[in-house]
């Protein structure tokens, strides 16, 4: 064969393959391996989908992915692929449906668009504007999901998929975390994450687990979501083997989860079990529920439980480390109350102009959900993400008697929900992995809401 005819044959490239995915996994194994397991889930899901729903799921499940798909560019620059996916979908959404009938249905949708110009103005004093474009591209993208989730949920059995692949998701970082977890401090991390350590009670350092994510607090709060809508799921009408496999990830994420050592995994993770005592409160399993809480908590590492009782002894710096930043954050507010600083002066306000101690356990935020969005984009800011809250808890807390169909998983929402504000009044909360899935739970609260009868009440 001339190799003319070598080139044009279709053996090339089934012969170029292997040895080009073999160099690949020589040079970052664990990227290729998620990269290869993105694209078989791919191919299954649109096999059994359709392209455009089988690539929604796909965006789904590799949320936790994010940072481990990305692409560097100039070392501080990346480029992420499910972002590119996500602004793909959305204007196919825009091209076949249109924005107008969101925007005239939704309160969120209008809300969202409210943070989006809110956010401009503090680009023209931006202290870093990179930073400051970053986080008005992340709101771009929250509105994003929940357009997509609005456009693309139409029933309780849309809605309940959601979650699943959600919870779905999970595995991949969890699988990771817990590997990362059995390595010894020093051990090599992955280069997207930020590498901290925490001290048992005899003073040895461990690893703060990050998985998939930037940080660890990261990776404890998107594993606190997940257990939330685990714990949800059970409730629905999923069959009981799913259901079952379904909690027991959302456990495994938890526990994995504390191995980040903080304690705001601990938060949530309690936040989401007493929802679900409430709103289960007539499910006799979940009586054991306080059992299951305490027995993670006793495989939780030593690191974790040791930061727990030297908190309760009063030994901690964290919780006083967390008022002062609270303290500089409502001076902040205080001087800049109606535009705020920006997204892209914040962390400098902290740094500067407010910083009332050197201390290095007091962080440059404010490391509270609502305080720094005040801080970013003032009062009205922060009142914008205060009714979004509200929003999302009116539409989620139906009367049972209220479901439009048993197959809405009411109970997965809401739960998921509280996971996901109550460990996020501990710190920022406002990387991208956590906010995509907080406003994919407005979009299905809110279609779950306009389901109802027009006469009960729409968003």
């Amino acid at each position: 064969m001339s190799a003319r005819a070598w080139l044009r044959s279709p053996w090339l490239p089934i012969v170029l393959a292997p040895v080009a995915l073999a160099l690949a996994v020589a040079e970052a194994p664990l990227v290729v391996t998620l990269a290869v397991i993105s694209a078989a889930t791919a191919s299954a899901l649109v096999w059994k989908f359709g392209l455009r729903e089988g690539l929604w799921y796909l965006l789904l499940a590799t949320i936790p992915l994010r940072e481990p798909l990305s692409i560097d560019v100039v070392g501080t620059v990346s480029i992420f692929p499910t972002d590119i996916l996500l602004f793909v979908l959305f204007a196919v959404g825009m091209a076949r449906e249109g924005v107008r009938t969101t925007w005239r249905e939704s309160t969120s949708f209008k809300l969202g668009v409210a943070v989006l110009g809110l956010s401009i103005p503090g680009m023209l004093t931006a202290a870093r504007p990179l930073w400051g474009f970053v986080a008005i591209l992340h709101a771009a993208a929250n509105l994003a999901f929940l357009f997509l989730a609005l456009s693309m949920v139409r029933s309780g059995r849309d809605a309940q998929r959601v979650l699943v692949v959600l919870v779905l998701g999970m595995i991949p970082a969890v699988v990771y975390g817990l590997y990362q977890a059995s390595l010894p401090y020093g051990a090599a991390l992955p280069d997207w994450g930020s590498h901290h350590a925490a001290w048992d009670a005899l003073g040895r350092k461990t690893v703060r687990v990050v998985s998939t994510f930037r940080h660890p607090i990261f990776f404890s709060h998107y594993m606190s979501i997940g257990l939330g809508i685990s714990l949800g799921l059970s409730l629905s009408s999923l069959r009981r083997g799913t259901r079952w496999f379904l909690l027991l990830v959302g456990a495994a994420g938890v526990l994995c989860g504390f191995f980040s050592g903080t304690v705001g995994g601990l938060v949530g993770a309690l936040a989401a079990v007493i929802a679900t005592i409430i709103v289960g409160r007539r499910r006799r399993v979940f009586r054991l529920a306080p059992l299951a809480l305490v027995g993670l908590i006793w495989f939780a590492p030593p690191a974790l439980t040791t930061k727990v009782a030297r908190m309760a002894a009063g030994q901690s710096t964290s919780a006083a480390a967390r008022i002062v930043t609270y303290e500089q954050a409502l001076s902040v507010i205080r001087d800049n109350p109606l535009l705020g600083v920006g997204w892209g002066s914040a962390v400098r306000a902290f740094e500067y102009d407010y910083r009332t101690t050197r201390s290095a356990a007091v962080g440059l935020v404010a490391e509270n959900y609502f305080l720094h969005r005040g801080v970013a984009l003032g009062l009205p800011g922060m009142a914008v993400f205060v009714v979004l809250c509200f929003l999302f808890f009116r539409n989620a807390i139906l009367p049972r008697r209220e479901i439009p169909h048993p197959d809405w998983p009411r109970a997965a929402i809401l739960i998921g929900g509280v996971a996901l504000y109550a460990h996020a009044q501990t710190f920022v909360a406002a990387e991208p992995t956590a906010t995509y899935v907080l406003w994919i739970l407005f979009g299905l609260a809110e279609r779950m809401r306009k389901s109802l009868p027009q006469t009960k009440g729409a968003a």
